[in-house]
């Protein structure tokens, strides 16, 4: 149990780790109030000298004092929902005026990469792919996280909205193409009028030219580079969280429709300005002295028993919320 993060600071040429067992979810609202606010939550976590890896890492983020700089993922409104988060970015940069602010695509990676520590210290997980012998789009209405578009050998393109992850098909490398049916895609598809989520990901594969173009909401660690290996001699290009990219590789017969300015800053509104909820530390003790009771034997992580929410009080956020929101619609 928990939302694992680590937290480091870095200055004059020095980095602090810290560890939160809790705050990889709640990272947008502990960090969209300003520097010093965000300086303030940090420091209030557990230092630590250990890593945690990408399978671990829920959350995290680099706070470079010296170069202004903060590269960060987490929270679980954000990590998968690209026109939110995009909304989000515009809306903490009048906050912190003066810095950069990048979303650490890679996860734990790129962190690392970052301050030059070992990458093999923080990856662990492995890829694989159990590809089914025939993949069946969804219909409309369906569970849909990827939009894959293909243009077959004949030159003909076909466009797919499928339920599973991209890694799913493309870590089978070319046997994917013997598993889907041409016969079974839309010419052109509109987004909006499959789904009412936007999806998190999607790829645009040539046959003909051998492209095979990536995008992705999440913090995708390493998986890339093994996608790369999997399609020797093609050319994998990773377009992050740019989705519009396969609007424009399909000459726009993929159709991204997205939520209105105001309903993105109304949702945000609700996530960010709100007290604080019960601790999950006090969640944890409960659920653990009720198995005491049971009779049964309980041991507790005791990182899961501290916990430091960012404190900032209600008529604060929504001070500051509302002169962000002033300065972006000028």
């Amino acid at each position: 149990m928990g939302q694992r993060a680590n937290l480091i600071l870095v200055n004059d040429g020095k980095y602090d780790l810290y560890y939160s067992h809790w705050c990889a979810n709640t990272l947008p609202g502990d960090l969209f109030w300003g520097p010093e606010e965000a300086l303030s939550f940090i420091k209030q976590q557990q230092l630590t000298d250990e890593w945690l890896d990408d399978r671990w890492a829920e959350g995290g983020v680099m706070m470079d004092l010296d170069r202004k700089f903060m590269l960060w993922y987490g929270g679980e409104d954000i990590l998968y929902d690209i026109p939110l988060r995009r909304q989000l970015f515009a809306l903490m940069q009048p906050l912190w005026s003066g810095w950069e602010q990048q979303w650490a695509k890679g996860g734990i990676i790129d962190m690392a990469r970052y301050l030059n520590y070992p990458l093999e210290q923080v990856r662990s997980v492995e890829y694989t792919a159990d590809l089914p012998s025939f993949i069946e789009p969804e219909q409309k209405g369906g569970f849909i996280r990827t939009i894959a578009s293909l243009v077959f050998s004949n030159g003909e393109m076909r466009i797919f909205p499928i339920h599973a992850t991209f890694d799913e098909y493309l870590l089978a490398g070319e046997s994917f193409l013997q598993a889907i049916d041409p016969a079974l895609g839309q010419e052109k598809l509109v987004v909006a009028e499959w789904t009412e989520d936007f999806p998190d990901q999607g790829f645009h594969l040539d046959m003909v030219r051998q492209t095979l173009d990536i995008w992705y909401a999440g913090a995708e660690s390493d998986l890339i580079p093994h996608v790369k290996k999997c399609w020797a001699g093609w050319t994998v290009t990773d377009l992050g969280d740019q989705y519009e990219q396969q609007s424009t590789l399909t000459d726009n017969a993929v159709v991204f429709g997205q939520p209105s300015e105001l309903e993105l800053t109304e949702r945000l509104r609700r996530m960010l300005v709100r007290a604080n909820s019960s601790s999950p530390v006090d969640t944890v003790k409960r659920f653990a002295e009720m198995n005491i009771q049971m009779g049964k034997k309980v041991e507790v992580n005791p990182l899961a028993l501290f916990d430091h929410p960012q404190d900032l009080d209600l008529s604060t956020r929504a001070a500051k919320f509302e002169y962000a929101l002033s300065q972006v619609r000028g």
